[in-house]
């Protein structure tokens, strides 16, 4: 098996995501503004009703609220998928309806999202009543019970590290090809998790830095202030941070299978 270098996947998807970030703009436009104009809406209003703003209900504003969060979870679907696209194939291919259409690909992706979410609920729900029962007969194991539950999850999370590549790659959920690519991965798979938490906690403390300081100082701002640039710089870490995780997967995949 030939040995792939979590720091040198890492160092690939940043310059990837970066060297491409014009290319990405271009063919995601339509599902960035999406998610921009949303997050500056619901944050804002957010904003007013802390300042005790107040609007009556109306079923337009209901039917609106509906129609914007479906195109919202519509656009991040399809961002993360041209996402990976990008990695394994170095292109982005947008669905029609300017990029919101709906096809095969974002039906398999919401049914294998579907899937994962009930199989983590199950095993975390199943491991903490095992651990909840060990606990009250003895503390000690109870503690053991909820490290091993984590130590599990984490297992499971590595061997579907490569669900959505697989997804796009293939004709099926992605799941037994997810668990045969990783098998003998683990240890490059967990290290390129530390690399890109590091990294990214790392940005996110400069980003925050101004309220640490006022903390630190034992100062708060008298009221909640909206600002648009802060605004604005918190949606595109997010964004940066969704582009990078759906990234990094796609391009270790790809060195794998050996992909042109």
């Amino acid at each position: 098996m030939k040995k792939i270098s979590s720091l040198n996947i890492t160092k690939e998807t940043f310059s990837l995501f970066f060297g491409k970030l014009s290319y990405i703009i271009r063919q995601t436009y339509p599902q960035l503004l999406i998610m921009y104009g949303a997050g500056f809406y619901f944050i804002y209003y957010s904003y007013l009703i802390d300042q005790g703003h107040t609007e009556s209900f109306t079923a337009l504003k209901l039917i609106s609220g509906i129609l914007l969060g479906f195109f919202l979870l519509l656009a991040y679907i399809n961002y993360y998928i041209y996402i990976t696209q990008m990695g394994v194939s170095k292109k982005i291919e947008p669905m029609g309806l300017w990029g919101f259409g709906i096809g095969r690909l974002q039906l398999k992706f919401i049914g294998t999202f579907f899937v994962l979410s009930l199989g983590l609920f199950a095993v975390i729900g199943l491991g903490s009543v095992i651990s909840l029962f060990i606990y009250n007969i003895t503390p000690f194991l109870g503690y053991m019970g909820w490290a091993a539950l984590a130590i599990g999850v984490l297992y499971l999370t590595l061997r579907v590290y490569f669900l959505y590549p697989a997804l796009i790659c293939t004709n099926t959920l992605g799941f037994a090809e997810s668990w045969n690519q990783s098998k003998g991965r683990l240890v490059t798979i967990f290290g390129i998790f530390f690399f890109l938490i590091l990294i990214l906690t790392v940005v996110s403390l400069i980003i925050s830095l101004p309220d640490i300081i006022n903390v630190f100082k034992g100062t708060q701002p008298a009221e909640p202030k909206f600002s648009i640039l802060s605004l604005f710089i918190t949606i595109t870490f997010h964004l940066v941070n969704l582009g990078i995780g759906s990234l990094a997967p796609a391009i270790l995949y790809k060195r794998i299978k050996g992909l042109k």
